[in-house]
């Protein structure tokens, strides 16, 4: 009867240890879905699409969530950002995939700046 028991209780600290291991690979997994390094930096923004900015060759994608606002310091649509211009842009890198803006603050507007992109793509 003795070792029925203690086989019992290693059993169950067993399983007790294998739940709690799945569980913390769970909460790691996800965290490293949702979260990556939030960088800010002076960039340049060449043009733009429907859903993203693009930096030199590299495009960062704009969300819902993504605040953009104009050299007064309004908050503007993407639609009305004119570019190219200067602007302090705040990213969040996530691994594999296309960094996601969080912010843009446009410092100056550069030569040639223009809401539409069409109109900047033809000059160039």
């Amino acid at each position: 009867m003795r070792a029925f028991t203690s086989d019992r209780k290693a059993a169950i600290c067993c399983l007790v240890c294998l739940v709690l291991l799945l569980a913390a690979g769970t909460v790691t997994a996800a965290e490293s879905v949702n979260t990556g390094a939030v960088r800010e930096k002076l960039l340049i923004i060449d043009t733009k699409t429907e859903h993203a900015v693009i930096v030199g060759e590299r495009q960062f994608m704009v969300t819902a969530e993504t605040r953009i606002y104009d050299t007064r310091g309004s908050q503007i649509p993407l639609i009305d950002l004119a570019v190219p211009c200067e602007a302090m842009v705040q990213y969040r890198l996530i691994m594999d995939k296309n960094p996601v803006v969080l912010r843009i603050q446009v410092k100056k507007l550069l030569p040639g700046a223009s809401v539409s992109p069409l109109f900047h793509l033809r000059e160039k």
